[in-house]
């Protein structure tokens, strides 16, 4: 999806000359595309997942925050192609192993279990419920409010804006603060041995999310091709307990 960029008024500016200059029917209402028919590829939605501290002790609640940058104002409702939308639900899966992961290959599966490397948790969160309130706090931020706040209003409705919209969503998976599952649940997760614990996240897609358009999660390290989920090996995802 084409989106505006928020970084300036002269680059805003320059973006609305651009559009001037295409058919008005090449843009969808609000402004948001301007391409000619369907996407039928997969979008990548970088994502990055952050132990809560590098390290840990044993006994210690773990939890980790995920980040999926540039998430679209319709994530979870987008009909580009008729009858397919995204899935908003995510698999957070928990790994101990007592040997560090190899900081090289962000395309790397995740590992099978074996006397070194065990699946020590697995939780669904819903990332739906997070879009509207990260959309409408964009708005507030830069739409309602913020230097170029005049120039947003003089030049788009609030509805164009909100669907070129395009924020970063965070939650935090495990621990006492962290969100509740798409069960309800808050889960914890405590170290019970030394080793390192890396999280991964996995997007439940269909058999077919390559042939159609899907915004699909990928590592933010990795500039490949969408993989549907993040790396084992991404330094940042694993808390080292001690």
């Amino acid at each position: 999806m084409f989106k505006f960029k928020k970084a300036s008024a002269a680059v805003a500016s320059a973006l609305l000359a651009f559009a001037a200059l295409v058919p008005s029917t090449a843009f969808a209402a609000g402004g948001g595309s301007a391409d000619a028919g369907p996407v039928e590829y997969p979008v990548g939605l970088p994502t990055k997942v952050a132990g809560s501290a590098y390290t840990a002790s044993v006994g210690d609640d773990l939890s980790y925050d995920i980040t999926m940058y540039y998430v679209d104002s319709d994530f979870g409702t987008n009909n580009t192609v008729p009858g397919r939308k995204d899935n908003t639900r995510m698999f957070v899966d928990v790994y101990w192993s007592d040997q560090k992961p190899d900081y090289g290959d962000f395309t790397e599966q995740n590992p099978v279990e074996d006397a070194h490397h065990k699946k020590v948790a697995h939780r669904i969160y819903d990332m739906a419920p997070l879009v509207a309130p990260a959309v409408q706090k964009d708005m507030d931020d830069n739409y309602y409010n913020g230097p170029y706040s005049s120039y947003y209003q003089e030049h788009y409705t609030p509805e164009e804006f909100r669907g070129t919209s395009a924020p970063n969503v965070t939650f935090t998976a495990f621990g006492p603060n962290g969100m509740p599952t798409k069960n309800g649940v808050k889960p914890t997760l405590k170290a019970d041995k030394p080793g390192y614990y890396t999280a991964v996240v996995t997007q439940d897609l269909p058999s077919n999310w390559k042939d159609r358009s899907s915004t699909v999660v990928k590592d933010y390290c990795d500039a490949s091709d969408p993989a549907g989920h993040t790396s084992y090996n991404s330094w940042n995802a694993t808390i080292e307990v001690k």
